[in-house]
């Protein structure tokens, strides 16, 4: 049974399908990942080193005009990256052209096959992909005739090309603020493509990132130790232009294309022990040379600085990876169920600022999994903050109106059978009366016109010669007062009802009906209340009914009071109101300091007779007059004990 009290399967199910779809709406929205690219964004900067790791990184930026002469572009290019090399560079990656691959300008002694095949420690070639598409894998262009020339199995095992060859994701879509997901912000470090291998045909095989793969090969102590399966967030350390560079003309003679094995002292210098990024920035219009990318910083950054910037990344451990979507999910599916139960939770109702416990609770989930995101930042895991906390913050608010308007369904179903109870209560009390009603009027007629009319009848059989006007007379008497009853019982018939006072409790209805008569000025004395409240039956006909005549008997109290004590008709100053609950026992109690005997009470009035019958109708139920010393005194008392099953405590209304 606890169980089923506090794991309810449909707010559950409503917690987990509302986060679903908010999660899926929100990734769309270009705000959203807006605040996330740029709490990222923040995030890596605070946790990335604040100096610059370009004391291993260098750039050669060539123009494809440059590659323009005699010797032709794979001859210059391949000077360039000789004499780079001769000068003491740490490795090269090489961003190549997209027809080199088909293109042989000497077959006999192609210069790539040439550098390749003595620097094959120290170059990594770089080969543009896609990013990956959901569920599928890509395929990547292969540099094998860029290779020394062998032949079928000999070319396949002289040379593993994922050991010298390397991709650069880059994303042809221009939007105008790159999505999370965009290889402008994420980078994979190690993809499985599909791919023509000389010997077998197309197959499958796993390639590394040309930049971890350059940083395994030229500076394998700074490599990261764990491996990589999850894409890295890219760190931004500034503009283009924020990494050293060289320029084609400071190393090359534009004139002749050749290089010079011995470059001057203060190139060189920069050169050394450089992992060194060679690439195009010119013609800015062809993208398949540039491979621009669009970053936070600028329109489009050539794909040469956004490698410096995730090599530096690697180098500087500043690596800090993305989980897959489907664990995302997973989190936000856990943190809607834990929401979505806590509001179920009845515990609210000690604390004693309960109407801040959901937004407290909400902002203190927020925070707590805010500070986690940062703390995963620093195990260079980078969770999405943004996204998780606003679907949260939605499914809690969804979940909690939900949780609201059944819970006003339900206080209305309860009130529209409280009301019917109460109606069938009131219904009852009104029977009650109208049956006391009928015996006190039947009473009254038996004590009076039919006495009276007993002995107008004895009157004659004892004395017939009785004068007839006078038994005329006598009779029209009885006649009037019988219609007097009738026309009483017409009137109490039109008016018998629950007394609407009453409804909140008897205190409240005393206290109303002496508000009522002091506003009016009916009542003119100092009124002091000592009303305790009582436990009333609510739904209880007979509470109902005995609560009528409680009141009836009050107010025939409060009429003698009025009419006998209140001046100019007595002497007093003040009424004191008592209703007071000692055990079952309960007392109401009126009293004034002004006269000493009410005519009203006088025995056989149709006040004595009137508080007679109510004291008798209560269990229990007694009444006293008290003529005091210097005032007068009534009380009523009963035995408060009704069918509780019903039981109301007015007093919590």
């Amino acid at each position: 049974m606890a169980g089923r009290r506090f794991f309810k399967p449909g707010v559950l199910c409503l917690g987990i399908g509302c986060s679903f779809f908010v999660s899926l709406l929100l990734s769309e929205l270009s705000l959203v990942q807006s605040l996330e690219a740029a709490l990222q964004d923040r995030l890596m900067a605070w946790r990335s080193p604040q100096r610059l790791p370009s004391a291993d990184i260098l750039l050669v930026k060539v123009k494809e005009s440059d590659l323009v002469g005699p010797a032709g572009e794979q001859a210059r290019y391949a000077a360039l990256a000789e004499a780079l090399l001769q000068n003491g560079a740490a490795g090269l990656v090489l961003n190549l052209l997209d027809n080199w691959t088909v293109e042989f300008l000497d077959e006999t002694n192609p210069p790539l096959q040439m550098l390749v095949e003595q620097h094959s420690d120290r170059l990594v070639l770089v080969t543009p992909t896609a990013p990956p598409a959901p569920a599928s894998l890509g395929e990547i262009e292969t540099y094998y005739p860029l290779l020394p020339p062998l032949v079928g199995n000999d070319l396949r095992f002289a040379y593993d090309v994922s050991e010298i060859q390397g991709f650069f994701e880059v994303d042809n879509a221009q939007e105008r603020q790159p999505k999370l997901d965009s290889p402008a912000r994420l980078a994979h470090l190690s993809r499985s493509f599909y791919y023509n291998d000389p010997a077998e045909g197309q197959t499958v095989g796993r390639f590394k990132s040309a930049l971890l793969l350059a940083l395994e090969k030229f500076k394998p102590e700074l490599a990261p130790a764990k491996n990589q399966r999850w894409p890295m967030q890219i760190v931004y350390y500034g503009p283009t232009g924020t990494f050293p560079s060289l320029t084609f003309e400071q190393i090359c003679h534009p004139e002749v294309g050749g290089c010079d094995r011995a470059l001057p002292p203060e190139i060189a210098r920069r050169v050394r022990n450089k992992i060194v990024i060679i690439g195009f920035v010119a013609p800015e219009n062809n993208p398949k040379v540039v491979l621009p990318v669009r970053s936070p910083f600028e329109a489009q950054m050539p794909g040469i600085e956004v490698q410096a910037n995730i090599l530096a990344s690697l180098l500087s451990q500043s690596v800090a990876q993305r989980p897959p979507r489907w664990i995302l999910q997973l989190a936000i599916a856990t943190g809607a169920i834990l929401i979505s139960q806590l509001c179920t939770f009845k515990f609210t109702a000690l604390l004693p600022k309960k109407r801040h416990f959901f937004s407290s609770l909400g902002a203190a989930i927020a925070l707590l999994y805010l500070a986690t995101g940062v703390a995963f930042t620093q195990q260079q895991l980078l969770l999405p903050l943004t996204l998780p906390v606003l679907t949260w913050l939605t499914t809690g608010i969804v979940v909690q109106l939900w949780l609201l308007y059944q819970m006003q369904q339900l206080l209305i179903s309860q009130q529209r059978y409280e009301i019917a109870q109460l109606k069938s209560a009131e219904t009852g009390a009104v029977l009650l009366q109208t049956r006391k009603l009928l015996q006190r009027i039947a009473s009254g007629i038996h004590d009076g016109p039919l006495q009276e009319l007993r002995l107008v009848m004895d009157k004659l059989e004892l004395a017939p010669e009785a004068d007839p006007d006078l038994v005329v007379e006598q009779l029209s008497a009885v006649g009037i007062d019988i219609r007097n009853y009738l026309q009483n019982i017409r009137q109490m018939a039109d008016t018998l009802k629950v007394t609407p006072e009453l409804r909140q409790g008897l205190v409240a209805g005393i206290g109303t009906y002496l508000q009522q008569l002091t506003a009016s000025g009916t009542l003119s004395l100092t009124v002091v209340e000592q009303m305790q409240r009582l436990p009333e039956p609510a739904f209880n006909s007979q509470w109902i009914d005995a609560r009528e005549d409680i009141f009836q008997f009050f107010r025939e109290a409060m009429t003698n009071v009025i009419v006998h004590a209140q001046p100019p008709h007595g002497q007093a100053t003040q009424v004191i109101v008592s209703l007071q609950l000692e055990g079952e026992r309960c007392t109401l109690s009126i009293e004034n300091d002004g006269s000493a005997i009410a005519p009203a009470h006088r025995r056989g009035g149709y006040g004595t007779k009137m508080m007679e019958t109510v004291a008798r109708s209560l269990p229990g139920g007694t009444w006293q007059p008290t003529v005091l010393k210097n005032g007068y005194r009534v009380e009523l008392s009963w035995r408060h004990q009704f069918d509780y099953a019903d039981l109301l405590d007015i007093s919590a209304v």
